[in-house]
């Protein structure tokens, strides 16, 4: 029994740790800082957010490093919503659908995110998946 607990904290723990990793630790469920610029692609988003995160990866704290990279992102024309946005199910996400090419939109009340890339998330509508 102790060792299915540990397994289970180790685990939790990996998951914790390669989100901080990736400098993202609230995207598990709920996206409260989703950046985005209208405009542009799912490809050009990868990239700045990339760059962002390059720039920022010397920095120690966690913290100062996500401010860094969102002050970054800001720099380069992103907004941040002002309201939680909800990771999306499988039933949202329809193979084939996310592409390099997929518009970045501003995010509206209703609307899921999912991954897009190693670096990028991007919003679902719900008219995209009706």
């Amino acid at each position: 029994m102790k060792n299915i607990a540990l397994f289970s904290v180790g685990i939790i723990l990996a998951g914790f740790g390669a989100a901080w990793l990736n400098g993202s630790p609230t995207e598990s469920r709920e996206n409260p800082n989703y950046v985005y610029k209208e405009g542009i692609t799912l490809e050009q988003k990868d990239e700045d957010v990339f760059t962002c995160k390059v720039e920022v990866g010397g920095i120690l704290s966690q913290d100062l490093r996500l401010e860094a990279k969102d002050r970054c992102l800001k720099d380069k024309g992103y907004k941040l919503t002002s309201f939680p946005i909800p990771k999306c199910g499988p039933k949202h996400v329809q193979e084939g659908f996310i592409t390099p090419e997929t518009p970045i939109r501003k995010p509206a009340k209703g609307a899921c995110w999912t991954e897009g890339t190693k670096h990028a998330s991007v919003v679902i509508f719900p008219e995209a998946v009706e």
